[in-house]
């Protein structure tokens, strides 16, 4: 618990929660569409009858101005709840379907309040309220940040390794209200297409439920699609999730929460990735407050009747047609059986989770929407054969992340070197800490050219021998700052220079405490190279990072009343 209050105290302004408007937003735009579906189809007649049969048995009225289905039992003006709401508050501000209804009708609890200071960002054109002041009213809100796991992708695990992480039991589980609390605690660690599969089979599953009753108990029936509107709205956060880049690239645990997580999350958010899913869409990815950012597409056009007549990326489009599609799943689970089809959707799920992938593909289509996970074996889907190979060759590894990572976040490197100026010169083995202020990237894919530049922190700790095979007798305390400079000699390779200047302590035995700076100047061959020495197995790339120079420095040692020490050294970015 220690752990996790620092980790919220070290990230107060900016936690790893996607930006609540957005979902609001993706979500009722989502839910909008797919009501315009179930009038059109006329399964419960026309429009008006659709609207009176959502007003009377569920209490959830089209409201003209909001533009959106609000719902009467969760709501006190001047907040209008609706789908998009509950999306937008599922998993960030509350840990179940549950305890966010059980919230929201309580008319001064924190999350109604929440929802105020969302709507007022919103008058200012902001995505959502601040997260201090969020975290302000409601630590839950920071703590949930840190533990919950399932908001992202379980970066190198193919799709079929993370839809194999469903756990059939925890559906079943979560017909009982009592069984809830546990299972959402053990959904915390799992990844966000599981998580997503996991709640939408309940909504699908409830939905069969609330048909089924609708000769036989009408309250019994209403209160079910209720649940299972509820369970979808939470399910479709979590699904929304996988549009935004950041949540595409992270290895997401808790200590990484403390080291990495944040930065990357962030990073990737903002500088984007090339994505594309099973149904052969390609797109670039940005997330949390640029979901919708514009990638200037008008570049590609010669006419101007070839633009978009809205103002929505593709990125923002794709998040809410699978939005769609998937409430859209839970009305026709209602209407089928409604209309005597009784097959309950979890006795239809296989047994075996080698099976799974295989059978929610076909069952959940917004699975067909969402970005494909990188390292996903390709081979197993049915995609144009002339475009297959360039597809394996993006969706192997994220482009350079063993580079960016240092650059971005907070990371250890390993130094280790010998003083090479001396016949027999002492050897220097040490560890040091940075973490990044500010860097200007640019965004661009067609990077040649560019120059990106890096500035941090840094902290190390040092140790040396005055002359090769002799005792240890130098420790170093110092603390600095760096700064890298990257040129992009094509759009996928650059060349890194770097400069260090930290100053501190140096205590040397029988000679005592002095003060030290120490300056380095270096350069960084790996990423010019095309080496991604993290995306190789460990048994290769933990060695060859170890013994190939691929970050070489030059650094002096410079000691009150000493001689100057000159050592080159290698830098070994401890990256996951």
């Amino acid at each position: 618990m220690k752990l996790l209050f620092i980790t919220i105290l070290l990230f107060p302004i900016a936690l790893f929660a996607g930006k609540y408007g957005e979902h609001r937003e993706i979500g009722n735009r989502g839910f909008n569409l797919a009501m315009q579906k179930l009038i059109s189809s006329h399964a419960f007649g026309d429009s008006l009858d659709v609207l009176k049969f959502f007003q009377e048995n569920l209490g959830i009225f089209y409201d003209t101005i909001a533009k959106k289905y609000v719902i009467n039992s969760v709501t006190f003006p001047p907040n209008l709840i609706a789908y998009g709401e509950l999306t937008g508050l599922s998993g960030d501000h509350s840990t179940d379907p549950l305890s966010l209804e059980e919230s929201l009708r309580y008319e001064f609890s924190k999350v109604n309040k929440i929802v105020r200071m969302h709507d007022k960002a919103k008058e200012d054109f902001g995505v959502a309220a601040d997260d201090v002041d969020l975290f302000n009213i409601d630590f839950t809100y920071g703590l949930l940040a840190v533990v919950d796991e399932s908001h992202f992708y379980d970066y190198g695990r193919s799709f079929d390794e993370q839809i194999m992480d469903v756990d059939k039991n925890h559906i079943q589980l979560l017909e009982l209200p009592k069984n809830v609390e546990r299972v959402f605690s053990e959904l915390e660690k799992t990844n966000s297409i599981a998580k997503y599969i996991t709640l939408h089979s309940v909504a699908i599953d409830f939905a069969g439920y609330a048909g089924y009753y609708f000769y036989k108990d009408i309250g019994r029936s209403n209160k079910m699609l209720h649940y299972a509107l509820l369970y979808s709205a939470f399910a479709d956060h979590y699904l929304q999730d996988a549009f935004a880049a950041g949540h595409l690239a992270v290895h997401r645990t808790i200590f990484g929460a403390v080291i990495d997580n944040k930065q990357i999350h962030d990073f990737y958010n903002e500088a984007g990735l090339q994505v594309f899913n099973l149904r052969g869409d390609e797109w670039i990815s940005f997330g949390d407050g640029r979901m919708d950012q514009g990638t200037k597409d008008w570049r590609e056009h010669d006419t101007y009747d070839d633009l978009p007549s809205d103002n929505l990326t593709i990125n923002y489009r794709l998040a809410i047609e699978a939005t769609k599609i998937s409430v859209e799943e839970v009305f026709t689970s209602y209407i089928k059986a409604r209309s005597g089809d009784e097959i309950s959707f979890f006795e239809s799920i296989p047994k075996y989770n080698s099976e799974y992938q295989k059978f929610f593909l076909d069952n959940f289509e917004a699975l067909s929407i969402i970005p494909v996970p990188y390292n996903s074996n390709l081979d197993d889907y049915d995609f144009d054969p002339l475009e297959l190979s360039s597809l394996k060759k993006q969706n192997k590894v994220i482009p350079n992340r063993s580079h960016m990572v240092p650059r971005v976040a907070n990371a250890f490197a390993l130094i280790y070197g010998w003083n090479v100026f001396t016949s027999n010169g002492g050897m220097k083995l040490g560890l040091r800490f940075h973490t990044n202020k500010w860097y200007s990237y640019d965004n661009l894919y067609h990077k040649k050219g560019s120059i990106d530049q890096w500035f941090e922190y840094n902290l190390s700790f040092l140790i040396s021998n005055t002359e090769r095979g002799e005792k240890i007798d130098t420790y170093q305390y110092l603390a600095g700052i760096g700064y890298k400079l990257d040129w992009w000699v094509s759009s996928s390779r650059f060349v890194g220079m770097l400069l260090f200047i930290d100053m501190g302590l140096q205590h040397k035995t029988e000679v005592g405490d002095n003060f030290m700076v120490s300056p380095k100047l270096g350069i960084d061959v790996a990423p010019m190279l095309g080496i991604d020495y993290a995306e190789l197995p460990w048994w290769i790339g933990v060695p060859l990072n170890i013994l190939l120079p691929f970050q070489l420095t030059i650094q002096a040692d410079y000691v009150w009343n000493q001689e100057p020490v000159y050592y080159i050294t290698r830098v070994v970015d401890l990256v996951y």
